[in-house]
């Protein structure tokens, strides 16, 4: 029996480093190693003892702990896997290949924004106000989203900014604390109801947005705060979702379907932390492991 973790972060990390002490073979690849942590430019301080400045200040330090437990990673996009009688056949832009077991650690990522003028405007969409918050110091910048994340951006962008014009397409979703905090500024508006329609470059370094009320705004930035997804690959066939998307496991992080397993962001589960993360790949790996040793001791 052989594995296969699909994923950079630490979820599969977590994994593959127990994997290998429990002696089970495996494989490990993933599209780029830290996953989620890349788009992480808030403190991290979820993961003690250490307080991390940064997502990639803790994938620097992941990436030397992986290297010194002689894990190595495949850089590889999984496009999609198939179940057979065997197991699961993966299928890759150049090749295909098959397990007995796969585990999904692929994260998520931020959902898309479907707006006419997107590509147009590219470089100025930001996905993290953590990043360099005063990039666009005393100009004025676009929120998108109702949530914390959102709400959480204008007020640090508004320490910098001339004004921060949030739009949210239904109503604000984020906490109390948030929203007397926004309603306390003079620096940031937050336009409920609204949907930005278009995007229409005015300069090299701006953009003027169109909303469906009529309205037109000049912005030199627009950051997203729409959420986030599971990020997955093709399964078929298909395996259970929650509500939202991200997939379903039991106690023992397997899915409905036989000899898939998923771990970390992209299950269904109340809170997404680096500890969560790393406690997912132990309890993945016992289950793994478990299976291992049944067959071994099947085929002796």
């Amino acid at each position: 029996m052989k594995a296969l973790i699909v994923g950079g972060g630490p979820a599969a990390i977590s994994t593959t480093k127990w994997l290998k002490r429990l002696g089970v073979p495996f494989d490990w690849a993933g599209a780029a190693f830290g996953g989620t942590l890349q788009r992480v430019h808030n403190p991290i301080d979820d993961f003690p003892p250490t307080l991390w400045p940064s997502g990639p200040a803790l994938t620097e330090s992941l990436k030397d702990y992986a290297d010194t437990s002689g894990l190595e990673m495949t850089v590889m996009q999984v496009d999609s896997i198939w179940q057979t009688p065997e197991g699961w056949r993966i299928e890759t832009p150049h090749s295909s290949s098959n397990y007995e077991i796969v585990v999904l650690a692929t994260g998520s990522v931020p959902n898309t924004w479907p707006i006419k003028g997107h590509d147009d405007i590219a470089d100025l969409i930001r996905l993290s106000s953590s990043k360099a918050p005063s990039e666009f110091q005393g100009r004025r910048v676009a929120v998108i989203g109702g949530g914390d994340g959102a709400l959480e951006a204008a007020l640090r962008l508004a320490e910098h900014c001339e004004h921060v014009d949030v739009f949210v397409r239904s109503k604000v979703i984020a906490r109390r604390s948030y929203v007397a905090a926004i309603a306390a500024s003079d620096r940031i508006t937050v336009h409920t109801g609204t949907t930005l329609t278009q995007a229409h470059r005015e300069n090299v370094s701006g953009c003027r947005l169109a909303t469906n009320d009529g309205g037109t705004w000049d912005v030199a930035a627009i950051y997203l705060k729409l959420g986030i997804r599971a990020n997955l690959p093709k399964i078929n066939p298909t395996v259970t979702k929650d509500a939202s998307g991200y997939v379903v496991v039991d106690l023992e992080k397997k899915t409905s379907l036989n000899g898939l397993y998923a771990v970390g962001d992209v299950t269904s589960c109340n809170i997404r932390s680096v500890s969560n993360a790393l406690a997912d790949g132990v309890i993945c790996a016992r289950a793994v492991a478990d299976v291992y040793e049944s067959i071994r001791l099947r085929t002796r």
